[in-house]
C-alpha cells in the first residue's frame, strides 16, 4: 500500500499538468483583465493555438497584456501561481501581479505585500533577487517564469509583427 501512494500522486500530478489549457481563464475574464491592466477599452486582442495576448498602441509605443499560465505551469511549493504582466515594446515589464495562485496562501500573500513583485518586475536573466524567507520555491518558480517571459516577448513581437495581426483572429474588444 506504501508503493501505491506516491504513484497516486504521481499520476495526479500528471494528469493536472497535461489538461492544462486556457479553461484557466476564459476568453471573457481575459478581455476584461486586458482592459483592467492596460487601462483602457480599446486594445486588440490576439488569439490563436499558439498566442493569447492583447495589446495597444499609443503613437508606436505599445503595451502588451499576458497571463503567464497560457504560456507556461511551473509548479511552486505546494501549486501554480498565475502572474499577470504589461510590457512594452522595449521588453520591459511595466506590472506585475500575481493573479492567481494554488500554492500555500500565507506565503503567497507574504510575496505580494512585499517588495518581491516590484524587484521582479525590473528583473533581468543574471541578476541577484532576494526571496523571500518561508517562500523561496515559489519566489524561484516566479522568477523562473518571468525569465521565460522575455523568450515569449520575442515570440509576441514576431507574431503582432507578422501578417497574422492582420488575419481574423484579431479584433478591437470594447
Amino acid at each position: 500500500m506504501k508503493k501505491i501512494t506516491p504513484i497516486i500522486f504521481i499520476i495526479a500530478a500528471l494528469m493536472e499538468l497535461l489538461s492544462f489549457d486556457r479553461a484557466d481563464v476564459s476568453d471573457s475574464k481575459f478581455k476584461s483583465l486586458s482592459e483592467k491592466y492596460l487601462d483602457t477599452d480599446n486594445y486588440i486582442y490576439v488569439s490563436n493555438e499558439k498566442y493569447r495576448f492583447s495589446y495597444i498602441d499609443e503613437n508606436k509605443d505599445r503595451r502588451f497584456f499576458i497571463l503567464t499560465s497560457d504560456y507556461f505551469k511551473d509548479f511552486g511549493y505546494e501549486g501554480y501561481t498565475n502572474l499577470a504582466i504589461v510590457f512594452n515594446n522595449k521588453k520591459e515589464i511595466e506590472e506585475l501581479k500575481i493573479y492567481k495562485s494554488s500554492d500555500t496562501k500565507s506565503y503567497v500573500r507574504k510575496i505580494q505585500f512585499s517588495s518581491f513583485p516590484k524587484k521582479l518586475a525590473s528583473y533581468r536573466s543574471g541578476d541577484e533577487i532576494d526571496c523571500i524567507t518561508s517562500a523561496t520555491v515559489t519566489c524561484k518558480v516566479m522568477i523562473s517564469t518571468v525569465e521565460k517571459c522575455y523568450f515569449l516577448m520575442d515570440s509576441i513581437f514576431n507574431v503582432e509583427n507578422s501578417n497574422v495581426v492582420n488575419s481574423k483572429i484579431i479584433g478591437i474588444a470594447k
